[in-house]
């Protein structure tokens, strides 16, 4: 049977998933009411953002304590910190198993929501079909200004 917290977020575990960023923990359990690791975290979103796993293949490792001997997601935690989404924790380590905090997720997340004006001249990006009385102009003006990887 599923507790509460896990049926309130029922659909978006499904889609999640489906898509395949999901994929539980051995034994077919999700664990949803357990705090996530950083290296769960970091292996839903390099999922999630499709990171190319490949490029981190006989490559030095991101960090000093994320190799393939230290944890199963070493692959995906190279894969975010050469997109530069993740950074360690300080002395060139990552800690993997260690729960990952809010100010930790906010800190990855807003890495991915660099603003163009960042790196373009040409800021903002106005859309043409959509004025500034549209009821979603703010909306559309931020989702078309916004890069989805740093770089």
């Amino acid at each position: 049977t599923c507790t509460a917290p896990v049926v309130k977020y029922y659909a978006a575990l499904v889609r999640l998933t489906h898509v395949g960023v999901v994929t539980g923990i051995p034994g077919s359990a999700f664990a949803g009411e357990r705090l996530a690791t950083r290296a769960e975290f970091v292996t839903m979103l390099a999922r999630m953002l499709e990171l190319d796993l490949s490029q981190t293949l006989d490559m030095a490792h991101a960090f000093a304590d994320a190799g393939e001997d230290d944890t199963w997601a070493s692959a995906y935690i190279d894969a975010a910190a050469r997109a530069g989404v993740i950074r360690g924790v300080g002395d060139g380590n990552f800690a993997p198993d260690r729960p990952i905090t809010r100010a930790e997720m906010a800190a990855i997340l807003a890495r991915l929501a660099i603003c163009r004006q960042d790196r373009e001249e040409s800021y903002p990006r106005v859309p043409s079909d959509v004025t500034p009385e549209n009821w979603s102009y703010p909306a559309v003006l931020r989702a078309v200004n916004v890069v989805t990887l740093p770089g």
